[in-house]
């Protein structure tokens, strides 16, 4: 008879049980990973194939240069006492026009002037340096356009704001009177004087011009060459180019009607 001999006992029935079960469970654990792992896998073919995967965002905002020899304005001739009639001051919305936004910002769409009368005081000299009220049938233009935007996949943009303030037309005299001389002087580019305000409000003076200019975009556009905040960058780089467009454009202008006419 051999040494050991089967055990068939109670006891032995259940340990071969609950080895079995314990089988069971390995295998149970093992089927439940799997079907986990697939499940995983199928969630993200579908976020993939229904476009919710993470998409690389677009490309930066290009800022061109102002343009070096755009058309000057005419302007007509002042009166007595150095200021040019409200009526007779250029339309603000045409200092910068649809192709001028687009050759500074090229991605720029959706563009929209909105013009805006306004009653001012302005400073004169006849004898005496005096304050004279007048109205200007479009002193103001806030222009509106879209640029794209870091949180914007599809063809809408953000949308982005320009405005333009005339403060004084008239003689180089009447505008050095009317013009303020705060904040930090910036490069005009040698057609006139500029100080910056705030980091996108610039005040101005070219000839017998004196204008303000502001505006603002989105948080979330990055422009190329971008270092630093979006607000900050679009102000003391971008604005800029707007502003140097401005005073190429209204250099001397009323010196020339007053010599004859449009050089």
């Amino acid at each position: 008879m051999p040494e050991h001999p089967l055990r068939c006992g109670p006891r032995d029935r259940t340990e071969r049980a609950l080895e079995v079960q314990e089988g069971s469970r390995v295998v149970s654990r093992v089927q439940r990973g799997l079907r986990v792992m697939a499940a995983v896998g199928a969630v993200a073919l579908l976020m993939s194939s229904s476009g919710c995967a993470e998409s690389a965002p677009p490309p930066r905002v290009a800022v061109k240069d102002a343009p070096a020899n755009p058309p000057r304005f005419t302007l007509a001739k002042p009166g007595e006492g150095g200021l040019t009639p409200g009526a007779k001051w250029p339309k603000a919305c045409d200092l910068i026009t649809d192709s001028d936004v687009r050759a500074i910002l090229p991605a720029a769409t959706a563009i929209d002037h909105h013009g805006l009368k306004a009653e001012i005081e302005v400073t004169e000299h006849v004898r005496l340096a005096r304050l004279r009220r007048m109205r200007v049938p479009q002193r103001s233009c806030r222009i509106e356009f879209d640029l794209p935007s870091q949180e914007d996949v599809g063809p809408a943009g953000s949308s982005t704001r320009i405005q333009i303030d005339l403060d004084a037309v008239g003689t180089p005299k009447v505008a050095q009177m009317n013009y303020d001389e705060v904040g930090d002087v910036v490069d005009s580019g040698g057609a006139g004087e500029c100080h910056r305000i705030a980091d996108s409000n610039y005040g101005c003076r070219t000839g017998g011009v004196v204008f303000t200019l502001d505006g603002s975009t989105a948080p979330d556009l990055r422009f190329e060459g971008q270092q630093g905040e979006t607000t900050t960058f679009y102000g003391r780089h971008v604005l800029h180019e707007f502003v140097k467009l401005l005073l190429a454009k209204l250099r001397g202008a009323w010196f020339r009607e007053a010599r004859g006419g449009p050089a």
